[in-house]
């Protein structure tokens, strides 16, 4: 098949003029070989493409390839990726045949053009449509119902009054409308069997997995809607509705009368209660279970579930309660030491019991006592022989900028370090770009800043395209980042001398920790740690700082570094961590805050290997 066709076929267009390769078939991106087509959804398998060694390549509108590879563009790789397969793996035709051994009943109504194998037994009044596929061993009771071109597969049991509809998939050993599971206490509280009178109705375009149960109603059906697809080991109780185009994992289980509404996703091994009601869109993630009605929309997660964000939040508190035992029982010792001193003081010269609060402290006259009790992180011996250890291993310098740097710096060099502290959110590789004489001189400051506003926004949303930055959206209006840039560069356009200015005023700011606040509150998308990275390895105006970005987080988390939950998003928790690893790790090593920030970036990849 020529690629423009197969692009045509799966709703995608072929970049250049590679229309005429020939495409024999689909794999993924580490199996392919010459001749199939193959997809990239996941940004984070971006390096494979490089060393895959199919023939096209399924991308998205808008990911940045940089091998010459032929290029299927499409909204969505993997979907477009799903239709090849199925273009290039089509069912097999039906070839009618009754196998000898199966036993069909002599009121059933049996189309000419099915195929029925060995062992299968088929019930009294029972109707099979054209085009459906029964394999050995199959047995479908009384009065069932199977619509077209549906696939039944080995040791499947469709109990009576059952109806399957068109194109439904049955995998192995599944058992569709077996008797509810419904029982009432007699006299003498013994379970007396309740009649499951109903049935179960299965529409168009369903596959059940292998080993699923669905059991019938006791009075009316329990319904499966169209589209829905139900993985292996899942329990259907009696009465249950099941909307359409839902997806019910593995070993999910919902009890008797529970409906689920369309498009819901129910992750493995998740549970409903009975007579409960789930909206549409719902998302029920794994090993959670619900006993209340969820309206449409929600994402819920845990045992009882909850509002899935609420959830994160809780189960990150709960890896900490240990720290915070601990913390708590040092402040009621503190507390009860403060208050017993208190009362015996004013008790030794008459005077009334009073309250803690009038013995506090201020704070600058604490202890190293009480300060070391407030801190966010604590650094074990170990810990810290860890760092010595990496710092023994990268002994050079870190190549800072001078204190005095910034001096030196033109208009628009201030300029490109503030567009690149925005491109690196996500990944770093690309801001490396910024400095090719090419794409430099397209954002150069004396060429943007005379552009009118939307000329700019859509030059720079270009240019953060090109160089493969993150997060840059589908449209030039609803990128972030650009919008970011644009309005950093209004701001530095009505700045007092401009650029050059902006940076003067904030090296004027004295302490270290004004200059941060002030970069963060005048600059869009540079906030704590972008704001710190920005002075420090930008201009060489912070010595004292750490920028805690992704990677120095997952190095102190690979050296088991316990970190507040909203380091990151908390200005206050952030400035305490930081003074806690220059107070326990950069002052024993001897090393500035920058250098330790640089050390852990630069080598983050050897670092994860040493341990």
């Amino acid at each position: 098949m020529k690629l423009s066709e197969l692009a045509a076929l799966t709703g995608a267009r072929v970049d250049g003029d590679f229309g005429e390769i020939d495409i024999t078939g689909a794999a993924g991106l580490d199996d392919a070989q010459s001749g199939k087509v193959t997809f990239l959804a996941n940004p984070r398998y971006t390096p494979r493409v490089n060393t895959t060694q199919a023939s096209a390549i399924y991308v998205s509108d808008d990911a940045p390839i940089e091998r010459e590879i032929p290029i299927l563009r499409t909204k969505d790789p993997y979907l477009a990726y799903t239709r090849a397969l199925r273009l290039f793996h089509p069912e097999p035709e039906i070839s009618p045949a009754i196998h000898p051994s199966a036993v069909i009943d002599s009121s059933a109504v049996v189309d000419e053009n099915v195929w029925i194998g060995a062992c299968s037994v088929i019930g009294p009044s029972s109707r099979i449509a054209s085009g459906v596929r029964i394999y050995p061993n199959v047995t479908i009771y009384e009065n069932v119902t199977i619509g077209r071109d549906s696939i039944i597969h080995s040791g499947t049991a469709i109990r009576e009054r059952s109806v399957i509809g068109k194109r439904v998939v049955i995998y192995n050993n599944a058992v569709v409308g077996c008797d509810g599971f419904g029982y009432a206490k007699d006299e003498q509280r013994s379970w007396l069997k309740i009649p499951q009178t109903g049935r179960v109705v299965v529409e168009d375009d369903v596959e059940i997995g292998a080993g699923t149960t669905i059991d019938r109603a006791s009075v009316g059906e329990s319904r499966i809607g169209r589209g829905t697809k139900i993985d292996n080991l899942v329990q259907i109780g009696h009465s249950c509705t099941v909307g359409e185009d839902s997806l019910l994992c593995a070993q999910v289980g919902l009890a008797g009368s529970s409906h689920i509404g369309s498009r819901v996703i129910l992750a493995g091994q998740a549970g409903v209660a009975g007579h409960l009601t789930i909206g549409d869109d719902v998302v029920l993630t794994a090993k959670s279970a619900t006993s209340h009605d969820v309206p449409a929309g929600k994402i819920i997660s845990g045992i009882p579930a909850f509002d899935n964000k609420e959830w994160l939040r809780s189960t990150a508190a709960y890896r900490r309660l240990g720290q915070m035992q601990r913390r708590l029982r040092e402040l009621e010792k503190r507390l009860a030491a403060m208050e017993g001193s208190s009362v015996n003081e004013r008790q030794a010269v008459g005077l009334p019991k009073s309250s803690i609060a009038d013995h506090v402290k201020p704070k600058h006259e604490l202890s190293s006592e009480t300060a070391s009790s407030n801190r966010m992180i604590r650094i074990s011996t170990n810990q810290l022989e860890r760092f010595r250890q990496i710092h023994k291993a990268f002994p050079e310098k870190s190549k800072l900028p001078r204190k005095d740097e910034w001096r030196n710096r033109s208009d628009d060099e201030i300029w490109i370090r503030m567009v690149s502290q925005v491109v690196v959110v996500g990944r770093a590789s690309p801001a490396e770009k910024l400095c090719e004489p090419a794409v430099r001189s397209r954002i150069a400051w004396n060429r943007i800043s005379r552009m009118e506003k939307e000329v700019a926004a859509k030059v720079i949303w270009e240019v953060l395209r090109e160089i493969g930055a993150r997060y840059t959206g589908r449209d030039w209006r609803s990128c972030r980042k650009t919008s970011a840039i644009v309005s950093n560069l209004d701001h530095l356009k009505t700045y007092p001398r401009g650029p050059k200015g902006f940076i003067t005023d904030i090296a004027l700011k004295g302490s270290s920790v004004d200059m941060i606040r002030s970069v963060a509150k005048q600059l869009r998308y540079i906030k704590n740690k972008g704001a710190r990275d920005f002075l420090m390895s930008g201009f060489g105006l912070v010595q004292d700082h750490i920028a805690l970005d992704s990677r120095v987080l997952r190095v102190l988390n690979h050296l088991d570094v316990v970190l507040p939950a909203r380091v990151t998003s908390d200005p206050d928790i952030y400035e305490q961590v930081e003074r806690d690893l220059i107070q326990q790790v950069c002052d024993p090593l001897g090393i500035t805050g920058a250098e330790l920030d640089q050390l852990l970036f630069k080598h983050y990849k050897e670092i994860m290997q040493m341990f």
